[in-house]
This record gives structure tokens, C-alpha cells and sequence, in this order.
């Protein structure tokens, strides 16, 4: 077995566990923001990525849920709950809010089919609903 050069050289450790504390620091600090403020909307963003980034998923389902609440209309925020289910493998759920993200004009199709949040969802049945909605929105070929 070889190792990645990477994982033996003491500065990239470093740098990881100092990324990951400083990413740990950021979402305490936004979290009791958002105690003192649970409706701002950019303070849950803010959360709800950092827990992306964490791949603490269900906190961030939570934030997501929150988030569509407060702004039922944000494509955007749609698209993230939509990522949020299908990471904690909510298959329906995610194919539903990505359906609704499409309707309320998501329309980074690119990343939608590079987003490794969702892999799991394209390679199920159930994104065909997803792919037949993006070619009914989608402009023609010229």
C-alpha cells in the first residue's frame, strides 16, 4: 500500500486540523448568533454551510427546513434542503424540493448534475422526474 505523500507530511496534518478548528470555531460563533437572532436569514446561511462543509448533515437539514420556511419562494434555499434530504438519505423528499427549486427558477442545471450531494439521487429512478422538469424549462438547442 502507498501513502499519499500528503498524509504523511506533518504541515498538511496541520493545516487540515487548523481548517477544521477554525470551521468548528465558525459554526459555534454562528450558531449562538443565530440564538440571539434565529430569524436572520444570513446567520442561517452561514450555519447552514458551515455544516455542509462539516458533513454534519442533519444540523444542517435542520437549518436548511428553517431556511425554506422564512423564504419559501428562494429557489437557492430549495435547492439546498433539496441536498439536505438526499444527504440524509431522503431520496423523495430531495426529489420533491429539487423539483420545486426548478419551479421557483433554479437554473445552474451544470452544477446541479456535478453537485456530489446528489449523486445519490441521480443514480436513482427518481431523478428522471428532475431531468424531465430541467428539459421542460430549458431553452432548445439552437
Amino acid at each position: 500500500m502507498t501513502q499519499n505523500p500528503k498524509e504523511s507530511d506533518p504541515a498538511h496534518s496541520l493545516d487540515q486540523k487548523l481548517a477544521h478548528s477554525a470551521l468548528l470555531f465558525e459554526a459555534d460563533v454562528l450558531d449562538h448568533l443565530v440564538e440571539q437572532d434565529p430569524d436572520n436569514v444570513a446567520y442561517l446561511a452561514a450555519l447552514g454551510q458551515a455544516f455542509s462543509k462539516l458533513k454534519e448533515h442533519e444540523r444542517g437539514l435542520a437549518i436548511d427546513r428553517r431556511l425554506v420556511v422564512n423564504r419559501p419562494n428562494d429557489s437557492t434555499f430549495r435547492y439546498n434542503l433539496a441536498c439536505s434530504l438526499v444527504l440524509t438519505g431522503d431520496l423523495d423528499g430531495g426529489c420533491r424540493e429539487l423539483l420545486e427549486a426548478i419551479d421557483l427558477g433554479y437554473r445552474d442545471f451544470k452544477h446541479l448534475f456535478k453537485d456530489t450531494d446528489l449523486s445519490e439521487l441521480r443514480a436513482d429512478p427518481r431523478f428522471k422526474k428532475v431531468e424531465t422538469r430541467i428539459s421542460e424549462v430549458s431553452p432548445p438547442p439552437e
